[in-house]
């Protein structure tokens, strides 16, 4: 596994994450300036989003077929985040990861300057957001599960790559194959 992708990969996805309080627009533009939260955390994690994603587990949502349509490995590698838990499936290739956030939703990711399209995944009104953070070699589906409740399909390529567009493709693939196991 090339640790500099995963290194890459796992601060695009930390500083997504938790970078600040940023709104997509309904016309899927990231607005460029940063918003602030108004009070405490962006959702509760005993709120409706939590109960919705309780049962979901990131590995399981990409099977050892579908990973292989992708041309990813298997298995996936379970992590833990402060958000919520994760699921990797990267080599020296790229790969996708698939972040489950019971308590946050799109509006609470940092995507200032990025570009965002609202699109549908599914039954799910869902944002996708290229080169998020000026990561040319990553694209982010952010499927809106509930208010407060969301998952983040990241795709990536070579991280010495600037084709944004394969990224986006293979987030929106993984995405339309994870979205039917959603709640």
């Amino acid at each position: 596994m090339n640790r500099t992708f995963v290194t890459l990969l796992v601060a695009a996805t930390t500083l997504a994450l938790f970078g600040g309080g940023c709104s997509v627009e309904q016309t899927g533009n990231a607005r460029s300036e940063a918003t602030t939260e108004t009070s405490g955390p962006p959702s509760s994690a005993s709120g409706a989003g939590a109960s919705v994603l309780a049962d979901v587990k990131p590995c399981d949502l990409l099977s050892p077929g579908e990973a292989a349509q992708l041309s990813l490995p298997t298995p996936g590698e379970a992590r833990k985040t402060a958000g919520g838990q994760s699921c990797e499936w990267i080599d020296a290739n790229g790969g996708v990861t698939a972040n489950v956030l019971p308590a946050r939703s799109v509006e609470d990711l940092d995507y200032a300057g990025a570009k965002a399209t609202s699109i549908k995944i599914g039954k799910y009104e869902s944002s996708k957001v290229e080169a998020p953070n000026g990561a040319l070699d990553l694209c982010h589906v952010v499927i809106s599960v509930a208010d407060s409740a969301s998952v983040q399909v990241v795709g990536g390529v070579k991280p010495s790559s600037t084709d944004t567009a394969a990224a986006c493709e293979r987030a929106t693939k993984a995405a339309e194959l994870i979205a039917p196991k959603l709640p």
